[in-house]
């Protein structure tokens, strides 16, 4: 067993686990951010036929790397504890194929994802000394059976554009104290099955782009997802909130709005609390799920979510979302309060709603209630977002 203590030399007490499965290049893209990082990867394939067994035959030669097999059973929280058994340390990382350390300064979604897909990443020594950081801190996670929590910027397509959106992942931990429970959307709970009393900021950030695919695999992926949540569901008497959640997630991604109401309805007719991260986020997602039913009674339905807003402290996502509700149903004035309300928030989510994205949705108001001067100002506050630099040279035309 490995000492729990990092020296600063040497390689780093703490192992990344990677769970995988025909994810072949992506995996190769994660191995090679680690290639300069003096850390143990242990990478599990739960029955790859694309090659990813060969790759990592070759790639282990060459660097630390332990690889194991897992005989899929449905169930992650399952094959991620058993890829832990196999670290030759406590203190773990974990992470997925589809996965990899973001680097900052991105001005947009699609400027991130472009960094993304041209392999510029976090420097490994800024890497090295994040994770040397945390392995100093392994006997907190150890005695307060601790969780660290990363940064996870998700990449998806919205309205044939790039978007993104930024989660706070609970990701390392001592596996001592700490496991997954869930056969999917796993939980990271005690080995008593409670919430981890303490959570530690980390600055690890990563890009994610599982949710880039094709339309057929994101259907299949969602589909996967949507029989397994609705046999955990079975299984616990249907008294999970966090699996309708998931349920009404799963749905929504496959642009099922109807069903996704329905399973986001279970949750917030609970008496769950509307301070959790998940909580909000049904809300907010349940909003959008409203309006996108195109139903008139659930668009007027939509504005009673304004009276949640105390439970959001300052979330751009939040006010962007009352102003689109605001807007659908007629009140401009007061959408455009909104919007403006989410470009002065303090916390943001997804990416834009605290800037351009608010700021264009100003613009399309006034435009098309015929102030296009004051529409053309908003445009242009939007920087290199191309649908507003559409609107700005549609509008400057106009005026010759």
């Amino acid at each position: 067993m490995a000492s729990d203590y990092d020296d600063g030399k040497g390689e780093i007490p703490l192992s990344v686990c990677i769970i995988t499965k025909n994810d072949r290049k992506r995996l190769e893209r994660l191995i090679s951010t680690f290639e300069k990082v003096p850390v143990e990867i242990v990478i599990e394939d739960t029955g790859s036929d694309d090659g990813t067994v060969e790759m990592l035959k070759t790639v282990k030669k060459k660097r630390n790397i332990t690889d194991i097999y897992y005989m899929w059973d449905n169930d992650f929280a399952a094959a991620k504890n058993h890829c832990f058994k196999a670290a030759k340390n406590n203190l773990i990382l974990s992470i997925d194929s589809d996965e990899c350390p973001g680097k900052d300064g991105a001005v947009d979604a699609a400027d991130a994802y472009k960094m993304l897909m041209d392999g510029k990443f976090q420097p490994p020594e800024k890497l090295e000394k994040e994770l040397r950081k945390i392995a100093k801190a392994g006997e907190e996670y150890f005695n307060l059976k601790a969780v660290g929590l990363v940064k996870r910027i998700n990449f998806y397509m919205e309205e044939n554009e790039i978007a993104e959106n930024v989660e706070m992942l609970p990701r390392v931990f001592d596996r001592r104290v700490v496991e997954y429970k869930g056969c999917i959307h796993e939980q990271l709970l005690t080995k008593d099955g409670k919430n981890p009393p303490k959570r530690i900021a980390t600055e690890l950030s990563f890009f994610h782009d599982g949710y880039m695919g094709t339309k057929e695999e994101c259907e299949a992926k969602a589909y996967r997802n949507i029989k397994l949540l609705k046999k955990m569901l079975e299984d616990s008497g249907e008294n999970d909130s966090y699996l309708f959640y998931q349920l009404g997630k799963s749905f929504y991604s496959i642009g099922d709005f109807e069903s996704s109401v329905e399973n986001f309805e279970e949750v917030l007719e609970r008496d769950v609390d509307p301070k959790l991260t998940y909580v909000q986020d049904c809300i907010v997602t349940y909003g959008y799920a409203l309006l996108n039913t195109r139903r008139n009674e659930n668009i007027r339905a939509a504005i009673q979510l304004l009276n949640l807003e105390e439970f959001f402290d300052d979330d751009s996502d939040f006010y962007f979302l009352m102003g689109h509700i605001l807007r659908e149903n007629g009140l401009f004035d007061k959408a455009i309060e909104y919007f403006i309300k989410a470009t002065k928030a303090k916390h943001e989510k997804t990416k834009g709603t605290s800037s351009y994205l608010s700021f264009y949705n100003i613009g399309v108001i006034l435009e098309v209630t015929g102030n296009k001067k004051e529409a053309l100002k908003y445009y242009r506050t939007c920087g290199k977002y191309e649908p507003a630099r559409i609107r700005v040279g549609k509008l400057e035309g106009e005026n010759g």
